[in-house]
């Protein structure tokens, strides 16, 4: 009796927790439609659920509870789970986990009763799903094969039935929702119907503020639309109808309309308005007024401004069926143009014209062509200039006239003339308003006969010349006029052929011939300031060969060659008699050489030979020729961090080398020789520094004798004494010192002065002193 009991109990407590875990698809539906969490909480806890955990969303409004049935209290196991995920505390979503094929049969024989029909069935990796829905829920249940744990073979078939509100916040496809950026900051409101669009939306920026508004109908644009800048300030309010403009259209401009219009089925039709403000004052400028047929511009399009409270137009054009058509006026800052159009090309008359007074105080435009100054005038073709055209100045001068082909080319003759000038009393100046250039082109390229009559510049000199009290720093100038004949030969824009250029007296300054844009052949020069003429070949634009510069009475002043542009070989400078007072030589445009002689060019007096050239310095050989025929030779190092002009190199040269000068740049350095009118070496040595160091030796031919010495920081060592073939020297030698005007007779014995030294004055004969040596040493 008392085990009968016990097998009661123990039935009755499984039939318990058995109906407690299986839930209905009517229990999930009731229990998804509670009006707050804790009803659920109260609902599932009747049925032995037990509460487990709950996790808040990243949004305070997203919120997840979940309970369990029957857990191990030693694992993560149970017989059943519970997910409900709420919004703003209300229940939205269910989600019913269980592992016993019983529990699933119950909640799959109720769907069809329950008016859900199967809409989508998916077969996946150890997973099968399946959707279904009813007007009111969506229905998706997994089904999925899991294993106990890595090293069992046990296999648990896992059901996971999920029920969702529709229009609900779960919903993906329906009911109203929102999007955020990552920070949290609102960025779409909108609600979906069936996975579209429908009804109002709105979004806004990163900074949260409202960017558009509109309604959508099935995802299609239906109803009014508004479009906000940065700021929040509207931008756009317009109508769309299936997707296309139709209705009013409007923009703003710092809370102001700019621009108004309608349209019917995504065209533009009827009136439009655009309005300009002030930058500054947000004050109405300008008006334009005009009209679209059909997305088409049609009609008048006026341009207006206020002026004393009256519109007044300032430019327009005719339309027809979108093009423009008809007579127009355009303005730009101080210039307004006249014409015609046709099918959107300008064709017909042209002008354009100066408001002056704009140009020179600012203010309004004046459109008032008979009150403006003409600029230029014309006509068009198809979009291109054509026919005859002139351009004016201010002072409405005719500066230039030719002609354009209907192509839009220049061709033909060119006209081109000074403008009005005028003297502080208003005086015109002779020049003022004639012709100075006359070109031809064929193609708008110059082709042919180029013919200019004078040249104007202007002359700089400082103020104070003319005005003394006025600083030397303050510059002035003077317009110049020249009178000349320049006349040239083009060959697609390009100089080709003879060139020739006349003075005011019809003299010949220039002549010569270009090929393809560039100077070749034989070119002659005149110089106004002396009348002296050079003469001279050009190959490609660079002088090459002999060139030759002659005074006015066609005496050789210049022979100078050239290779490639550059200064190669002679280059011989004429005294009067014809005869070489300079000679240079170059190579690739470098000095290497410089000869100069007497003043009737017979004799060498200097020469410089440049070794060793860098950067910072060169080495240089320097001749001197002396008048009784002797000449030495020496070499300098100098500096040179900017180039010598080889025009400027003997006075800079000398400059650089002239120990009384502070900024010396320049030394002797290197072998030192003094020859005799024979070209026999009469002294011998080496300089550091200006310094006289090492051997140095003299020779001494009608003695047959040549002494040697060593230097030191430029002091004289021990004298040794030798014959010319180089044995040692005893005998008598005699030295004559010019500076001092004194004879020495030296007594010389094994190549040393040994015993006396006579010194004797030679203007009076006499003996003035007497030295003696012992082996080279004064005693």
């Amino acid at each position: 009796m008392k085990k009968s009991i016990i097998t009661t109990v123990i039935i009755l407590l499984f039939s318990i927790n058995s109906l407690g875990q299986k839930l209905t698809l009517a229990d999930l539906a009731s229990l998804c439609d509670r009006k707050n969490w804790e009803d659920v909480n109260q609902g599932l806890m009747n049925r032995n659920w037990t509460f487990y955990d709950s996790e808040k969303g990243d949004d305070y409004n997203y919120n997840v509870i979940t309970w369990t049935f029957n857990k191990d209290y030693y694992e993560d196991k149970a017989q059943g789970w519970f997910h409900l995920y709420t919004y703003e505390e209300a229940p939205n979503k269910v989600s019913y986990v269980i592992f016993n094929k019983e529990s699933y049969s119950l909640i799959q024989k109720s769907i069809s009763t329950a008016g859900f029909k199967l809409i989508e069935s998916n077969i996946e990796n150890n997973e099968v799903v399946s959707t279904y829905s009813n007007p009111k829920y969506t229905l998706t249940i997994r089904t999925e094969r899991r294993e106990e744990d890595e090293y069992s073979d046990i296999t648990t078939i896992e059901y996971n039935i999920i029920l969702i509100k529709k229009y609900g916040i779960y919903d993906d496809d329906n009911g109203a929702k929102t999007e955020y950026y990552d920070d949290g900051t609102l960025k779409m409101k909108y609600n979906l119907v069936n996975g579209v669009i429908n009804g109002e939306f709105s979004t806004y920026n990163e900074d949260g503020k409202l960017e558009k508004t509109g309604v959508l109908k099935n995802g299609v644009s239906n109803g009014t639309f508004k479009e906000y800048d940065e700021s929040g300030e509207i931008e756009k309010e317009y109508a769309l109808l299936n997707d296309n403009l139709n209705g009013s259209y409007k923009e703003y401009e710092n809370g102001k309309i700019s621009y108004i219009c309608n349209y019917v089925n995504g065209f533009e039709n009827g009136p439009y308005n655009v309005y300009i403000y002030s930058e500054t004052t947000n004050e109405l400028l300008v008006k334009i007024y005009g009209e679209y047929v059909s997305g088409k511009k049609n009609g008048v399009k006026k341009v207006v401004t206020t002026e004393k409270g009256k519109e007044k137009i300032v430019e327009f054009e005719n339309y027809t069926n979108g093009y423009k058509n008809g007579s127009f006026q355009h303005y730009k800052s101080d210039t307004v143009t006249v014409g015609f159009y046709k099918n959107d090309l300008l064709d017909g008359e042209y002008s354009e014209y100066l408001d002056v007074n704009r140009y020179l105080f600012g203010g309004d435009i004046n459109t008032n062509i008979s009150e403006l100054v003409l600029l230029s005038k014309g006509n068009y073709y198809k979009g291109n200039r054509y026919g005859h055209w002139q351009e004016f100045d201010v002072t409405n001068t005719l500066r230039l006239e030719g002609y354009y082909d209907e192509n839009g080319l220049r061709n033909g003759e060119w006209r081109y003339y000074y403008s009005n000038y005028e003297d502080s009393l208003g005086k015109k100046y002779p020049y003022s308003g004639k012709l100075f250039l006359i070109e031809n082109y064929s193609n708008d390229m110059l082709n042919g006969k180029s013919t200019r009559y004078s040249n104007l510049y202007d002359n700089y000199f400082p103020c104070s010349e003319i005005d003394p009290s006025k600083s030397f720093l303050d510059t002035c100038s003077t317009k110049v006029f020249e009178k000349i004949l320049e006349t040239s030969f083009y060959k697609n824009d390009e100089l080709d052929g003879p060139f020739e250029i006349k003075d005011s007296l019809n003299r010949v300054v220039l002549v010569g011939n270009f090929t393809s844009g560039l100077r070749s052949g034989e070119w002659i020069i005149k110089n106004k300031e002396d009348n002296s003429i050079t003469k001279g070949n050009y190959s490609n634009d660079k002088r090459d060969g002999k060139w030759i510069d002659y005074n006015e009475n066609g005496d050789i002043l210049l022979v100078y060659n050239y290779s490639n542009g550059l200064l190669n070989g002679e280059h011989i400078a004429y005294n009067e008699f014809e005869k070489p007072s300079l000679i240079k030589i170059f190579k690739s445009g470098k000095l290497t050489e410089l000869t100069v002689y007497d003043s009737l060019g017979f004799s060498q007096i200097l020469k410089y030979s440049i070794y060793s050239e860098n950067d910072k310095s060169f080495r240089c050989l320097k001749t001197n020729y002396f008048e009784n025929g002797y000449y030495t030779q020496e070499y300098f190092i100098l500096k040179d961090e900017e180039k010598i002009d080889h025009n400027w190199f003997i006075y800079e040269f000398e400059e650089k080398i002239d120990e009384q000068s502070t900024t010396s740049q320049g030394y002797k350095d290197g072998e030192f020789k003094l020859y005799n009118t024979k070209d026999q070496i009469l002294i011998n040595g080496s300089l550091f520094h200006e310094n006289r160091k090492g051997l140095w030796t003299y020779f001494y031919y009608d003695q047959n004798v040549k002494m040697e010495c060593f230097f030191t920081d430029d002091v004289k060592g021990k004298e040794s004494y030798f014959d010319l073939s180089g044995s040692i020297y005893s005998g008598e030698f005699t030295y004559i010192d010019e500076e001092n005007n004194m004879k020495e007779i030296r007594k010389i014995k094994e190549g040393v002065r040994n015993g006396k030294t006579t010194y004797i004055d030679l203007k009076t004969d006499k003996t003035i002193k007497k030295e003696k040596y012992s082996d080279g040493v004064l005693e």
